[in-house]
């Protein structure tokens, strides 16, 4: 995967500062597996819908993983991750289905603990620790849980749990399988955040404030 990057970038003179990856369900799973391994590679990371890297290594591991959530300690892979390749900056948006038959939520969480621990701050196992910022806002009929964390005030993970949403890509044509039509746009989202934060070596983007917001009746999305 890596050499066709390289390969493409050449060929399309893509700006390497701004190379990004997203993917959905095993897809996601994939993307985060890729990412974290080579996380200089790529200045921002999307996940809907999927697994942490090193979250299962077997079928039924793979299985019981989307089910319950992993068992494995995905924030130690992270932070190995981190030791391997130096101080890098890899943050990483995942957006969750709350009402997900098939990947179950805890595993939102496993993808967070894990971008933490890549870059820099302190996570351990599948459980973050309490997020720096949380809003609520609604898109259309639904409600969208964000949550942000930060290490050394800038941003690592943003976690979007979308109420109402199951294994779907959100915003997408309802006419296909595995995509919602329903509002808020996935596509949006991810773009938005890659904009916003997914620039590698071209200066780092302002800091997030450092300030926690819990709007009337918002909740942390658990």
């Amino acid at each position: 995967v890596l050499a066709q990057l390289d390969e493409v970038c050449g060929l399309l003179a893509v700006d390497a500062r701004r190379t990004w990856i997203a993917g959905l369900s095993s897809g996601a799973a994939l993307a985060a597996t890729i990412a974290v391994h080579a996380p200089r590679r790529f200045a921002a990371l999307a996940c809907h819908s999927g697994l942490a890297a090193g979250a299962a290594r077997a079928t039924h591991e793979a299985r019981e993983a989307m089910a319950r959530g992993t068992t494995r300690d995905v924030a130690a892979i992270g932070a190995g991750a981190r030791a391997a390749a130096g101080e890098v900056r890899l943050p990483v948006l995942v957006i969750q289905g709350a009402a997900d038959a098939a990947v179950a939520p805890a595993n939102a969480d496993a993808l967070v603990a894990q971008a933490i621990a890549l870059n820099g701050g302190a996570a351990s196992g599948t459980t973050p620790p309490p997020p720096d910022a949380e809003t609520r806002r609604p898109f259309g009929d639904r409600l969208v849980h964000r949550a942000d964390w930060l290490v050394d005030g800038m941003l690592a993970a943003r976690r979007l749990r979308i109420e109402g949403l199951g294994h779907a890509w959100s915003g997408g044509d309802a006419g296909q399988d595995y995509f919602d039509g329903a509002p808020p746009e996935a596509t949006e989202l991810i773009l938005d955040f890659f904009e916003s934060q997914g620039r590698r070596d071209a200066g780092r983007p302002s800091p997030v404030p450092h300030t926690t917001s819990h709007p009337t009746g918002a909740g942390n999305g658990h």
